[in-house]
This record gives C-alpha cells, sequence and structure tokens, in this order.
C-alpha cells in the first residue's frame, strides 16, 4: 500500500463550483456580521447602547483620521504622486492616529504611571481626577 498514491484534495478543488469573486464576498459579509454581533455583545454586557457610541467612536476616528491622513495626501499630490512608501505610511499614519485615540486613556495612565509616580502628592491628585482613589476607597468600605 502506497500512501504517496491517495488523491490529493485542495481547496480550489473544493469549492469549484464558487467564483472566487463571490467567495471572497461571503467572506467579507460573514466577517461583518461576527463583528456586529460581537459588538452588540460587548456594548450589552458593558451597558451601553451600541449607535451612539459606534457613533461618536466612529466620528472621533475621523477627525483624528481625516488631518493625518490628508498631510500624506498633499504630499502624494504635490510632489511623488502615489507610490507603495508613501501608501503604506498614509495607511500607518491613519492607523496610529486612530489606535491613540482609541486608546488614549490607557496611554496617559501608562505615562502618568511613569512621569508622575515619582510624586505622590500628584499622582494621587490625579488618579482623583480618573476616580480611581475614590473607587478604591468606596471597594474597600463595603
Amino acid at each position: 500500500m502506497v500512501l504517496d498514491s491517495a488523491p490529493q484534495i485542495t481547496f480550489d478543488k473544493v469549492l469549484d463550483w464558487l467564483p472566487r469573486n463571490w467567495l471572497i464576498v461571503a467572506v467579507g459579509a460573514d466577517l461583518l456580521i461576527l463583528g456586529y454581533a460581537v459588538g452588540v455583545l460587548d456594548a450589552f454586557e458593558q451597558g451601553e447602547a451600541l449607535l451612539p457610541d459606534f457613533v461618536r467612536s466612529f466620528v472621533e476616528a475621523e477627525i483624528i483620521a481625516w488631518p493625518l491622513g490628508l498631510q500624506v495626501g498633499v504630499v502624494m499630490w504635490l510632489s511623488t504622486g502615489v507610490t507603495f512608501p508613501l501608501v503604506t505610511l498614509l495607511f500607518v499614519i491613519v492607523a496610529t492616529g486612530i489606535a491613540l485615540q482609541v486608546y488614549a486613556s490607557r496611554v496617559q495612565r501608562w505615562l502618568d504611571d511613569l512621569v508622575l509616580g515619582q510624586f505622590p502628592r500628584s499622582y494621587w491628585w490625579r488618579n482623583i481626577q480618573y476616580g480611581t482613589v475614590l473607587s478604591h476607597a468606596l471597594a474597600s468600605a463595603r
């Protein structure tokens, strides 16, 4: 018995009846539905309303992305044209700006821990502004 003579089943043979363009559309639709479901469940778990929070986050991301992207777009338009390095730079700058907007409070807390950790009084006051000292005090009083 020779194992090498076994028929090989490939991805192209299994889905040969479905055109590749429709397959890509189907996978995209599946990911869109999955993302929506995860978003709804996550918002429900955190006690948030999905649509208002989604619109607020979308507007914040647009406010950050447009000025950053326009800078690279103007450089591409005025000097070099559309090149692969500048398109890559455009995507990286916009993604970094959106990521900083999304994680702004965590980045600020990390910087406060790094810089204000040496100064106990100002660090304590900063935590009061965040509400973390108050929440810790309330949790310990229970």
